[in-house]
């Protein structure tokens, strides 16, 4: 069972269906790391403007951003010793970070098809096993959440 104040973290939070994810959470009373690697005026605008929202509602929601590259996996381990010593036990991760290239695989370079699988598979699988290793197992409790891309497709 997750608690009525759970702690999430959203990878690639700072803008679109991440930055969406995390205020609909926050709205609802979670306590959201908001995780960028790059966009961190986004991500810090997002976190004023979740937490003052969430004052005003008083649901106990709040946020607050943190900057790692999820396909280095030494980032994502901070992010989550961050996250479990300083806002709470992890209890949501939405693993939403992603990448692409504007070419097709015809077209795309080595390293380009590294970068994608770096972030997109190996940045996913590091954000779920520091959250399930570093609370979830112990709990007994979370939820992983993966999203995908029409791109995909």
């Amino acid at each position: 069972m997750i608690p009525s104040n759970p702690v999430a973290v959203i990878t690639g939070a700072s803008r679109g269906i991440g930055k969406a994810v995390a205020k609909a959470l926050a709205f609802q009373g979670s306590k959201v790391v908001v995780n960028f690697s790059r966009s961190q005026a986004d991500a810090e605008n997002l976190c004023i403007e979740i937490n003052d929202e969430c004052l005003k509602r008083g649901n106990g929601g709040s946020s607050i951003p943190f900057k790692a590259d999820c396909s280095n996996f030494d980032d994502v381990q901070a992010m989550f010793d961050f996250a479990n010593k300083c806002v709470g036990p992890v209890d949501i991760l939405v693993n939403n970070a992603g990448i692409t290239r504007p070419v097709s695989i015809k077209k795309m370079k080595k390293n380009d098809m590294t970068d994608v699988i770096d972030l997109n598979l190996n940045g996913a699988l590091y954000c779920a096993k520091a959250a399930y290793c570093g609370s979830m197992m112990e709990t007994k409790r979370g939820r992983i959440i993966n999203m995908a891309s029409m791109l995909g497709i």
